[in-house]
């Protein structure tokens, strides 16, 4: 003989959860539901494509932060680095005879500046490659959202823009007497 587990498969209001429900009335209930939704618009879903893209953006960035922020600062060094080196070539190609050794050796420290910065800008660059590709890959999709959102909205204002006769008509040749006619 066969044993039933009890209380497993009741309409009973259980005393914390209420009455349950058969899994076929829960479907057919989400069915009307989904029916009863407004349809969405292509206008409105690609607005919310926007929504989405810019917030993958704005993550992306954010995860990148801690990488790009670090590489900027790098690469502003390098840029001032570059232009102090540039100065000492100039001061060592202008200074007089007995300048020249002191103002060499200070274009030499400052070759040497550049290139430490260099280095670190090229390692800080390896270790962002990937969040700046995310980033980029995130810009590129949000762009394309942006541009197919506008184009679905030139598209439904067409779509609802009506053909109307002119307002104003011509009548043309009606009081022209044409001679020879």
């Amino acid at each position: 003989m066969t044993s039933r587990r009890q209380g497993t498969c009741s309409n009973k209001p259980s005393p914390t959860t209420g009455p349950t429900r058969p899994a076929v009335a829960q479907r057919r209930q989400l069915e009307v539901q989904a029916s009863l939704r407004i349809p969405r618009t292509v206008r409105e879903d690609a607005e919310a494509v926007v929504t989405v893209a810019l917030r993958k953006l704005l993550t992306a960035g954010h995860r990148a932060k801690p990488f790009t922020e670090p590489l900027r600062q790098a690469r502003e060094q390098l840029a001032e680095a570059e232009a102090t080196h540039q100065r000492r070539l100039d001061e060592h190609q202008r200074a007089p005879i007995w300048r020249c050794r002191s103002a060499g050796h200070a274009a030499h420290e400052a070759a040497d500046v550049v290139a430490e910065k260099r280095d670190l800008v090229a390692d800080l660059e390896v270790r962002a490659q990937p969040y700046v590709a995310l980033v980029r890959s995130a810009k590129e999709h949000h762009q394309h959202a942006v541009r197919a959102a506008s184009t679905a909205r030139l598209t439904e204002r067409l779509r609802h823009l009506e053909l109307q006769p002119p307002t104003r008509t011509l009548d043309r040749g009606l009081d022209i007497d044409l001679p020879g006619i």
